[in-house]
Formats: structure tokens, C-alpha cells, sequence
């Protein structure tokens, strides 16, 4: 598939169709410019996702494919999704599988029609077979361009707690937008009772886990425990994470320094973030250890003994089933944290059923009832019985 050489826009060519906002070509292709910078490459492509162009072009001559325009270069390399196009003259073209075409065939892909006029290679041997099974021609084995790995540790915290304002929402916008800035990898997740509040702050690194009675398994795993509150008494997630030996990053309030805390214990930061240094707290994730036990409480003083006999009521739990009236009107349902789907099932307690039946300022029902939840017990386990073998 020779063809006249003239003056050449570039010495390789590499086209791709479209470039994804992720995925192993994607990767592949930023790695082939990282590594061979030093050999002219003129990448050309329809479409390039937004997030992979800027550091594509970083590294790499990058234009946009024009179907008007002649392109001239020695080698072209593409891959099978498409035919070589018209306007792309070059001495050599290489095609690269990058998947089984073979089973790829099987659900619809049907090979270019000048697939036997260039050079074929696969990824893999098992992209080799597959194309040479297709195609009955030769294909060579170029593996992916790989580049020296350097591990960015992520950073991971976890803030369980409230979603009101007094709990330090601006705050933790303030810190994840810190970190944004610095290029510091982090996921943060918020163990709350309200997913949308999460949401609508619009950071991809905020998590929404909905509000867990356990959240010593969220702790456990991450580097800080934050709390970012305006007042606090005497908070309790904070005081389990010391126990777990996990360090904190809170306002200092008063409870800091009646629990004697100090820089062995974390970062303890003014209400406006002012001395806040996310740089530090990354660079000392994982450097914290001590040995800490809350102070002995006094309820075994203040608790008179003695038991009464007495008939309780408990409170029950009832099944629910979410109206369109509640989608619809965007009602946030306390019971899960967000807008219901309509029909979407939830508990609650007997005394919110009046509020989201009807009793409420918008007179309108949010939910239905299906059913009170009756507390499975549990059957006793049966007696095994051997029987006795009959005497001769």
C-alpha cells in the first residue's frame, strides 16, 4: 500500500478515531508520546475527551484529524476500528490490535476491508492468534509502551458526622478544594444522612456513605478522621479514632485541650482554615503513633440501681414505599438522605407516618404504608436425637 512520498508533515503518523477519558489505549497512547518524545510522532485524531488532550499535548504534537487536508509521513500507525483514511499518505502502514477480534466477532465487528494491505501486530500473543485466525496473515507481537511507575500514596479521610451547617460543611469544601489545588490525591468520605448535600458540592473526591450506627471500619482504614465543626461538646467519632491510633484533623475547640490533645495526636486548626497546611498533612500520613484511652466516665455514679417491673410499649417500625408526589416535588426523605424513586421502599418509626402520609405543609403524600416490620425471633435450635439401635 505504498505510496508517493512528498514533503512530509511528520516522519510517524498516529491516528486514532477518538480518544476515550479512559481506558487502556488511552493510557497506552500517553505512554507511546511520553516515552518516544525523542522520535518525530504527529498525533492526529477526530475526537480527544477533554481530560486526556491537555496532557497529551504536554508531551506531544497533537491536531485535530481534517478530512479535507493531505497528511504525508514514512509510517502510519492506526488501529483496526476503521479503514486507513484516503488522505493519509504514508511509505508503511501498521495496524494494532489491541482485543481478541475473534470475539469481538461474535458480537458484531466486522473488519476493515483493507485489512490485508498493511502491517498487522497485536498487543498481545492472544491478539496475534485471534487477528492471524481472522485475517490467515502474519501478525507481529509489539507489546504496549510502558513507563516507570512512581507511587502517589492516596491520601483518604473519612468524616462521620451530621450534614448541618454547625458540622463544618463550608469548611470541608474549603479543605477538599485546598487539596484539589495542590494536586494531592484523596478520597474523603462522609458517613452522613444526607447524600445530596454531598453531591451538590460538586467534588468528585467527596464520597456520600450513607449514615452507618458502625462506623469504626470507615475509621479504621483511613489516615485522619476530620471534623470541621463549628461547636462540639464532646464529640465521639473523634475520641474513637485516638482509640483506634487514627489521627485527627478538627477545629480546635474546647474539647481538644480538656482532652490534653496535641500535635502527637494530629492537626487541630483555626475555624477559618487560616494555618491549615494539606501539603503536611500528606506528607505526614501514616507518621503518627501513640497510645490513647478516653477519661473514665461517671454514669456508674450518677445511675441509681434497682429494677422496676413495668410493661413497656416499644416503638414499632413500619415498611414504606415512596410516592411520585415525593419524586416529583424533589422532597428529600430524612429516612434515606436524598429524593426517593418513586415506588423505592424504606423503614421508619410509627411517629413519621402522619408527616409522610399527608400531615405535613405540602399536604401531600410522600409515602405509603406497606406494613408494620415484625422482629424476626429466633426458633430455638432442635435436640438431635439418636435412636437407639433395637437389642438383638
Amino acid at each position: 500500500m505504498n505510496r508517493t512520498n512528498q514533503t512530509l508533515d511528520a516522519v510517524n503518523i498516529y491516528y486514532k478515531r477518538n480518544l476515550d477519558e479512559i481506558g487502556g489505549i488511552e493510557t497506552m497512547t500517553y505512554n507511546l508520546a511520553v516515552k518516544y518524545q525523542d522520535r518525530d510522532i504527529l498525533f492526529l485524531s477526530e475526537h480527544i475527551h477533554p481530560r486526556q488532550l491537555p496532557r497529551l499535548l504536554k508531551v506531544a504534537t497533537v491536531e485535530k484529524y481534517d478530512p479535507k487536508r493531505t497528511y504525508r509521513c514514512r509510517n502510519c500507525f492506526l488501529t483496526f476500528e476503521n479503514e486507513v483514511p484516503k488522505n493519509i499518505i504514508a511509505e508503511r502502514y501498521i495496524r494494532m490490535a489491541h482485543n481478541n477480534h475473534v470475539i469481538l466477532k461474535e458480537d458484531g465487528y466486522v473488519l476493515p476491508d483493507d485489512f490485508d494491505q498493511t502491517e498487522n501486530y497485536g498487543v498481545s500473543k492472544d491478539a496475534c492468534r485471534a487477528m492471524e485466525q481472522l485475517t490467515g496473515k502474519k501478525c507481529g507481537y509489539c507489546p504496549n509502551p510502558y513507563l516507570p511507575i512512581k507511587v502517589t500514596p492516596l491520601l483518604k479521610l473519612v468524616s462521620p458526622q451530621r450534614w448541618s451547617p454547625e458540622k463544618g460543611i463550608d469548611r470541608i469544601e474549603k479543605m477538599a478544594r485546598m487539596l484539589r489545588q495542590k494536586g494531592i490525591p484523596f478520597i474523603w468520605y462522609i458517613v452522613t444522612n444526607n447524600r445530596n448535600g454531598v453531591e451538590k458540592l460538586g467534588i468528585p473526591e467527596l464520597v456520600h456513605v450513607p449514615a452507618d450506627l458502625d462506623v469504626t471500619p470507615w475509621i479504621s482504614d483511613a489516615d485522619y478522621l476530620v471534623l470541621l465543626s463549628k461547636l462540639e461538646g464532646s464529640p465521639m467519632a473523634p475520641q474513637e479514632a485516638l482509640m483506634l491510633g487514627k489521627p485527627l484533623i478538627v477545629t480546635k475547640l474546647g474539647w481538644v485541650e480538656d482532652l490534653g490533645l496535641d500535635e502527637r495526636h494530629g492537626f487541630f486548626v483555626k475555624e477559618d482554615l487560616s494555618d491549615l497546611d494539606v501539603e503536611e498533612i500528606y506528607q505526614r500520613k501514616g507518621t503518627f503513633s501513640f497510645n490513647w484511652s478516653p477519661p473514665e466516665d461517671r454514669w456508674g455514679e450518677l445511675l441509681l440501681e434497682g429494677k422496676i417491673e413495668r410493661k413497656s410499649k416499644p416503638m414499632k417500625l413500619y415498611r414504606m414505599k415512596a410516592t411520585d408526589e415525593s419524586y416529583n416535588k424533589g422532597v428529600i426523605v430524612m429516612e434515606l438522605g436524598r429524593i426517593a424513586e418513586e415506588g423505592e421502599e424504606f423503614e421508619t418509626t410509627e411517629d413519621r407516618i402522619e408527616v409522610l402520609t399527608g400531615n405535613n405543609t405540602f399536604g401531600c403524600a410522600f409515602a405509603e404504608v406497606i406494613g408494620e416490620v415484625k422482629e424476626k425471633k429466633e426458633e430455638p435450635e432442635k435436640k438431635k436425637t439418636t435412636k437407639k439401635k433395637a437389642q438383638p
